[in-house]
């Protein structure tokens, strides 16, 4: 069993883990780590950025490229 304070760390690893994969433009694995992150500490700063990966991984999608 994780208490509070293991559960605001493990979600921090994995916020921080989801920017440096949108760095690298990996956008599928930044999702993944966003939605944890997101299961693991339901705030807003983590459903903003499930939802900015969500719209830019839609973008590289579209994009004809």
């Amino acid at each position: 069993q994780l208490d509070r304070n293991q559960f605001k760390v493990l979600g921090t690893a994995h916020f921080k883990l989801a920017l440096s994969y949108t760095k690298k433009g990996w956008w599928e694995y930044a999702l993944k780590e966003a939605e944890t992150c997101f299961e693991l500490q339901p705030v807003k700063d983590h459903y903003d950025l499930v939802a900015l990966i969500k719209q830019r991984s839609a973008l590289e999608l579209s994009d004809p490229e």
